[in-house]
């Protein structure tokens, strides 16, 4: 998907430049820059080369260079330097990506994320009137920080205690989001039920005793044809109450999260807070995100939602 991402790029650049620079609008060429630099942006990371940092910076300034210009030429020649920084910045985080897939998982880069994301949820949680007790993950937070301290191996399990514990406060926190609102409410409604169809499926692989199977059941059953958005609620948190109890595999925590991920984009979208070029390149990142899923890429997965999930909550801070 990155290399796909990559040749969007090139393609822009081959073809679709000639055209943009022919019409000579700088408003138009900026938007062009304008969703070059946020797809890098959204593709790049700690891990990816220094350079690339550096070309994405220049491409920047070359972009906000385009409204200021004097002349057309002047924000052509902007444009088209703007959008070959865009594209060798690309070309450095893939060769970048590539080169580090033997690299084992930044678990303090892992726990910072993980912590910015706690703290949203715990506001968010207020803003909702949730009665949430954050003891227990209070303290597994402390044991992470304590474990990276001491340089223990252990950390990587603590760190998927937490991450479970925390996606169980993000599942009550939308829901929660959704109470007051019957379109919402269906919509997680039919998210449920796939969630719950993946559930029961691979009921045998997650060890899931047979009564949490019958009673996940009867809760999809309920949830494909209830309309009401009260007693989808009710449904959801029983579902959600049943999946704290559970080690779920990576996999379906993962696609939990791109549910999370994409409920988000859409709430932002609606919002006004990403307009149509932001919103573009947030889903064609998720969309990567999904086809790492698909192939088993989990680790690769995990790494690209963190960094759209951090680029999305910088966007909704003042």
């Amino acid at each position: 998907m990155r290399a796909i991402l990559l040749l969007m790029v090139a393609v822009v650049c081959a073809v679709a430049l000639p055209l943009a620079v022919a019409q000579t609008d700088p408003s138009v060429l900026y938007n062009l820059a304008k969703q070059a630099q946020i797809q890098v942006e959204i593709q790049i990371s700690e891990s990816s080369p220094s350079e690339a940092a550096v070309l994405l910076e220049q491409g920047t300034n070359r972009t906000e260079f385009i409204l200021n210009s004097t002349t057309s030429e002047e924000a052509a020649d902007h444009f088209l330097a703007a959008m070959e920084h865009f594209k060798e910045a690309f070309r450095l985080i893939d060769e970048g990506t590539s080169t580090d897939e033997s690299i084992q998982p930044d678990h303090s880069e892992v726990l910072e994320r993980m912590t910015r994301y706690y703290d949203q949820l715990k506001y968010l949680a207020s803003v909702y009137d949730l009665d949430v007790d954050y003891a227990e993950l209070d303290s597994m937070f402390a044991q992470a920080r304590t474990q990276l301290e001491n340089d223990e191996s252990e950390v990587a399990q603590t760190l998927e205690s937490v991450r479970h514990m925390v996606d169980v406060l993000r599942e009550r926190v939308g829901v929660a989001a959704a109470e007051d609102d019957t379109a919402r409410a269906l919509e997680y409604a039919a998210r449920y039920v796939e969630q719950l169809d993946r559930l029961v499926a691979g009921a045998d692989a997650l060890e899931v005793p047979s009564d949490v199977v019958v009673s996940l059941q009867q809760i999809r059953d309920q949830l494909d044809t209830a309309t009401n958005s009260t007693l989808i609620i009710s449904l959801i948190r029983e579902t959600i109450s049943i999946k704290e109890n559970l080690d779920l595999e990576e996999r379906d925590r993962l696609e939990v999260w791109i549910w999370q991920v994409e409920n988000t984009i859409t709430r932002l979208h609606d919002g006004s807070v990403l307009g149509n070029i932001e919103y573009n390149a947030a889903t064609t990142s998720l969309d990567e995100c999904k086809s790492l899923v698909a192939d088993g890429d989990l680790s690769k997965a995990d790494t690209r939602l963190g960094q759209l999930d951090d680029w999305l909550f910088n966007l909704e801070q003042p």
